[in-house]
């Protein structure tokens, strides 16, 4: 006679055995993580930024969007987010760490993104049954899928793997009123379910992708999980505190501008994204920095529409195979609805990005992708070939983990460093002008200013209309001894865009080079206006006063410039180098 508690200690056993066999190879193949460096916005939100440094910084993050107090919210191409959560975690992390360390906040990525796959193991043990064993797999799909390694290997995207803890959390909360659970009614199903609705809104704040997938996990749990109506609304109506507060911190829900021309392009964008999504899913390729605005531009509309008439396809193939494997259209619509508004995103120029926006598509698409092929195995196996059905699961399952282990390697190898992720940028695209682009940066920041205007020219034959690539190349160009060219191209620049402090400083910068001080001087001042703070532009406002051929009468215009009421905050921090600037100059930061 079977032995109740026997039987349970033995099912305790099997379980904490499956988690291990996924838990520690996933650990071990993502630690390279902790070795990485800063990269991309983690300089920006993370090694520069003067709000993450001050706990007391917190309570703003609620009332304002993600860039509104940092000093470079130009450089985020006037997208405006709301991530409190997010903001939140940073900021703590930093107390935690001591500081910006690397490869402390690279472990937070890596606990993170452990966690929501643990959370994922878990739905997957309830939905795909098995002994727990397809669970294993859906987690090793997930934990190390190497498209998505942008979430995990980049610290900035610590908001993709926050969103996913909220949105996961909130269905293994709900699951558990589904079926013939004792949950289903009573104080203790209302707790569940308010529980629920807060790991949503902690989800929310983090990153607003989580709504989006609700319309497809709600209806999955109401009619796959049988969970009640009312359960869910504490989901809804945590979306709607997220809406409101979202509102009133950016006084709307727009987060970027939306003219005729740029919705045209994210219509063209749309299906191409998807497909471009879904591909990447199942092939594990590409990995590593993607520019979309800059790759899709050129796709014709005739692409787009094979993309839209395969999309339609995919989904009546899911729909048709709903009865054998459920999951399969729930998968297909939350890839859907989360990447969609990423279309809007990819029209604007500079922002990039690709894997980070799959990770929550990537957890659905790994359970309806187990389940087909549990399904594919336990039909085969119904029809006499048990040994067929094993022999084709083994295969496919070595198969599909060499070439997730191949991928990975190069993956987080491209997150590694900024020099890594530009010649993965280049990898993926290159006839693209972005990877070359930010590798310009990195030979920049190490002084090799040759090789700097070397990537930068190549960067602008392929993509013409990269503003820091042009700034960055005329201010090589001063440095290297050429500051006619440097002012000739920074003139073109602000003759088709406006200019603006960077811009201001170069040509100011060539002026000087060029001996033409007052021109300079009068650049100086306009720029100072606008961004008083800028330590090159105080730089260069020093050596300005250091080396005007007539510095009394220099000073003397200075001094009416300065009594204009518009030139206040200029004159504040002017003043003060004109009484106390000793003789000599600096080198240039």
């Amino acid at each position: 006679m079977a032995n109740p508690g026997q039987d349970r200690r033995l099912r305790r056993l099997t379980t904490l055995l499956q988690l291990v066999l996924w838990l520690l190879p996933a650990s071990l193949a993502l630690a390279p993580t902790l070795r990485a460096d800063f990269i991309w916005d983690d300089f920006r939100q993370v090694v520069r930024s003067e709000q993450v440094r001050r706990l007391d910084s917190i309570p703003g993050y609620f009332t304002h969007h993600v860039w509104e107090r940092e000093a470079d919210f130009d450089a985020a191409e006037g997208v405006r987010l709301y991530r409190p959560v997010f903001q939140t975690a940073l900021a703590l992390q930093y107390r935690l760490w001591g500081g910006a360390s690397a490869a402390g906040f690279h472990l937070g990525s890596l606990l993170l993104h452990l966690g929501a796959a643990l959370l994922l193991w878990s739905l997957a043990r309830r939905w795909l049954g098995g002994g727990g064993w397809p669970a294993v797999a859906v987690a090793l799909v997930f934990a190390l899928h190497p498209v998505t390694a942008e979430a995990y290997a980049w610290v900035s995207a610590q908001t993709d793997l926050l969103a996913a803890i909220g949105l996961l959390g909130a269905l293994w909360l709900l699951d558990r009123l589904g079926g013939e659970s004792p949950a289903r009614g009573g104080r203790r199903a209302w707790t569940l379910a308010i529980l629920a609705g807060g790991s949503l809104l902690f989800g929310l704040l983090a990153k607003e992708v989580a709504l989006l997938a609700l319309p497809a996990v709600g209806v999955w749990v109401g009619w796959g999980r049988r969970v009640p109506l009312r359960f869910q609304l504490p989901l809804w109506l945590a979306g709607g505190v997220f809406l409101l507060a979202r509102m009133a911190a950016l006084g709307g829900l727009e987060a970027t501008g939306r003219d005729l021309p740029q919705l045209i392009r994210a219509v063209h964008h749309l299906p191409i994204l998807l497909v471009d999504g879904l591909r990447a899913l199942l092939t594990l390729r590409p990995v590593g920095y993607r520019g979309l605005a800059y790759e899709y531009q050129d796709l014709g509309w005739w692409v787009a529409a094979g993309a839209l008439a395969l999309l339609v396809a995919l989904g009546l193939i899911a729909w048709r195979a709903r009865r054998i494997a459920p999951l399969a259209p729930l998968g297909l619509a939350v890839h859907a609805l989360v990447v969609a508004p990423v279309a809007l995103v990819a029209t604007v120029p500079g922002w990039g990005g690709f894997g980070r926006y799959l990770y929550i598509p990537a957890a659905f698409v790994a359970l309806a992708l187990v389940q087909l092929g549990v399904e594919g195995t336990r039909r085969l196996r119904a029809r006499g070939g048990t040994r067929a059905a094993v022999a084709l699961a083994v295969a496919a399952a070595a198969i599909y983990l060499g070439a997730q282990q191949l991928s990975l390697r190069q993956a987080l190898r491209s997150y590694a460093d900024p020099e890594q992720l530009a010649l993965g940028a280049i990898r993926n695209a290159p006839r693209v002008g972005v990877g070359y682009e930010l590798h310009g940066h990195v030979l920049m920041d190490r002084g090799d200013l040759p090789g700097a205007i070397e990537d930068y020219r190549t960067a602008l034959e392929y993509t013409p209309d990269l503003l820091e690539a042009t700034t960055n190349l005329a201010l090589a160009l001063v440095h290297t001894g050429q500051p006619g060219e440097g002012l000739e191209l920074m003139m073109a620049r602000e003759a088709q865009r406006a200019p603006g402090p960077r811009s201001s400083y170069v040509v100011a910068l060539a002026l000087l080079h060029l001996g033409r001080v007052d021109e300079a001087a009068e650049r100086l001042v306009w720029a100072l206006q606008r961004a008083p703070t800028d330590p090159d532009l105080g730089w260069l406002q020093r050596e300005v006063l250091v080396r005007h051929p007539d510095p009394v009468a220099y000073r003397a215009w200075l001094d009416e410039a300065l009594a204009d009421p518009g030139n206040a905050d200029a004159a504040a921090v002017i003043r003060p180098w004109i009484d106390e600037l000793a003789p000599g100059s600096s080198n240039p930061p």
